[in-house]
């Protein structure tokens, strides 16, 4: 194998790896600090997360607390993010935009077995896909084994206060089967939270963005991404105005190890309701930062 020539393409930002007999190979450039960030998303007659292994029902904790799981938000960013322009790895059949039906025919149109070595492969996979730098992924098909750990990290969403589900007995108009009279399947159930306040928690590694190349233009798309993450996302279970992410707060500490520690940056934000008022819409609840010393926090909406 030739030896590599490394030269810098400042128009894209990215270092071109030019290798002889291979595919060319990009890494693009990071240098960003140690980020934190929270949103605030208020649900009304929605589901803002149905668990498939009980009836669809929205997910509780054993607390009662409202649950999306981190799985969820990051389907809603990666959506977003498509929206934008940029390709997605993980695609969903209905967005699906260069026609392939799996993860591993995604990877053998792009033919990355002209690839040399596991680094280049490593290192294509993350300039090629958004939610593969961002995220990470592990990759486990002929040719490919090996994983990528992303540096934006998401927790579950947990609502503040426990949750009311109410469900409703629903029909179809027609049977699914030919059949006579009414048959079973034209009876249902839909279930909705009816208010809640929930709560997302993220961060962003500086040291793991340095090597998928999630950089500066990245962490931008991903400030859209969170303020407008249910735009588009409009289904009979989550109707248009039952979702809405009402705050983003993010902290950029200036540095990349990190002034205070991820716990300590969330603890600052805190959401309170009168004690005799059970909340019916985001303005019952009084929110207010502590400001952390030599820490900045930018509010996005």
């Amino acid at each position: 194998m030739a030896k590599k020539a490394s030269t810098k393409k400042e128009a894209t930002k990215k270092e071109a790896l030019n290798v002889e007999g291979a595919k060319t190979v990009y890494r693009k450039v990071s240098n960003i600090n140690r980020i934190d960030f929270m949103a605030l998303i208020w649900v009304s007659g929605a589901n803002p997360n149905g668990n498939p292994s009980d009836r669809n029902y929205p997910r509780i904790d054993s607390n009662g607390l409202g649950v999306m799981t981190n799985v969820c938000l990051k389907r809603k960013l990666r959506n977003r993010i498509q929206d934008m322009g940029d390709d997605i790895y993980i695609q969903t059949d209905e967005r699906c935009s260069d026609g392939c039906t799996s993860l591993e025919q995604r990877l053998k149109e792009r033919k990355y077995e002209d690839l040399d070595t596991e680094e280049e492969y490593r290192t294509q996979v993350c300039c090629d896909w958004y939610d593969v730098r961002a995220f990470g992924q592990v990759f486990a098909f002929a040719g490919a084994s090996f994983g990528i750990r992303g540096p934006v990290t998401i927790q579950h969403a947990k609502s503040v206060d426990p949750v009311e589900v109410e469900t409703y007995s629903i029909t179809k108009s027609v049977n699914g089967k030919e059949t006579k009279g009414m048959a079973s399947d034209r009876m249902g159930e839909n279930h909705v939270v009816k208010s809640g306040l929930y709560v997302l928690k993220g961060s962003i590694n500086p040291r793991y963005a340095e090597k998928t190349g999630f950089d500066e233009e990245d962490v931008e798309k991903l400030k859209e991404a969170l303020c407008t993450m249910f735009e588009g996302d409009e289904s009979s279970a989550r109707p248009a105005g039952t979702m809405s992410v009402e705050q983003v707060y993010w902290w950029d500490h200036g540095c990349k190890n990190g002034k205070y520690s991820a716990n300590k940056v969330f603890d600052q934000l805190k959401i309170e309701h009168e004690p005799d008022v059970i909340p019916s819409k985001f303005s019952d609840y009084k929110i207010s930062v502590d400001k952390l010393e030599g820490l900045e926090m930018k509010e996005l909406i």
